[in-house]
């Protein structure tokens, strides 16, 4: 099965792997990229097949690629990693599989040198094919949806707090069992947001985010929601914000969506959901959220139930 009529290019290649960090490769062409999904089949003596297993494998090939990167290359063939296949409208991801990469060297003064960078894996738990970026644990930070609570603090687990009261809620929910109710009185400017690790080199790229939204409050409420762009650190800084306000009627239900056309001014290694209080004069925000999504291009149905 190819996989490649699934997706809009162009698109890039980055890594990850927890000894080395980040890596950039570059960008991918239609036909610098093949990515294919086969089946594993089991003949027996009688003639009969059946199928055991999916085979999923890609191979990338980089032009005028810079002299560095063969060398940080070398640096994790010996080192399981994480491969992100970024396009315009989904991503590929492979989890934890070693990879393979040739040099290609031209004689000619000035030719530019290629890579081609490839992997296999037979594991199918290995491989994702991704839309909505918070839909995978292995995807994330710790998870970023509002399931679970490990430490039953109130804070859903993936989701990071300031100066705002969080409580796992179930009274009302879009999927699954609950959402996540975030709670606040006029003190000031502050903040709840849920993070992903997913690279993204400097190109532009359209980002989507949604969430499903109950004002609980029994009174008109406001605040502000769109995502951040993080640099690729373990202690990341912020690259740029992009957010919208969105106003609720007493006690209102409705979805709302954020989407910018951006382009980082420096390497992405997190992008975060954030959901903010706005400027003074401060409202009083009591609302629950559910069914968080975060997308490269537009929207598409999305359930905690799936």
């Amino acid at each position: 099965m190819d996989l490649k009529s699934i997706y809009y290019s162009p698109s890039q290649i980055n890594l990850f792997d927890s000894t080395n960090g980040y890596l950039f490769c570059g960008y991918l062409t239609d036909e610098d990229f093949e990515i294919e999904q086969d089946p594993l089949v089991h003949k027996l003596f009688d003639g009969r097949e059946f199928q055991w297993g999916t085979r999923t494998s890609f191979k990338a090939t980089l032009r005028e690629t810079n002299p560095e990167l063969w060398k940080d290359l070398k640096d994790r063939f010996d080192n399981e990693i994480d491969v992100y296949i970024i396009c315009q409208n989904c991503s590929f991801k492979f989890n934890s599989i070693y990879i393979n990469a040739a040099q290609v060297r031209y004689l000619s003064l000035g030719g530019s040198h290629t890579i081609v960078i490839s992997g296999t894996t037979d594991d199918e738990s290995c491989f994702e094919i991704i839309k909505n970026l918070l839909s995978s644990v292995k995807n994330s930070f710790d998870y970023g949806g509002c399931e679970i609570d490990t430490n039953s603090d109130g804070l859903c687990d993936g989701w990071i707090n300031s100066g705002l009261t969080c409580t796992r809620y179930s009274t009302w929910k879009y999927s699954g069992t609950y959402s996540q109710r975030l709670q606040y009185d006029q003190t000031g400017l502050d903040y709840a947001l849920c993070r992903v690790r997913f690279p993204i080199d400097k190109f532009e790229i359209r980002i989507t985010v949604s969430a499903q939204v109950k004002n609980i409050l029994g009174a008109t409420s406001r605040f502000d929601f769109g995502f951040r762009l993080l640099t690729a650190a373990e202690s990341p800084s912020v690259i740029s914000t992009h957010t919208i306000n969105h106003s609720f009627g007493s006690s209102e239900e409705k979805q709302i969506t954020y989407s910018a056309l951006v382009t980082p001014s420096s390497p992405v290694g997190w992008i975060e959901i954030i959901v903010q209080t706005v400027a003074a004069p401060y409202d009083d925000v009591d609302a629950a959220l559910d069914n968080l999504q975060i997308e490269f291009g537009s929207l598409t149905a999305y359930s905690e139930n799936d």
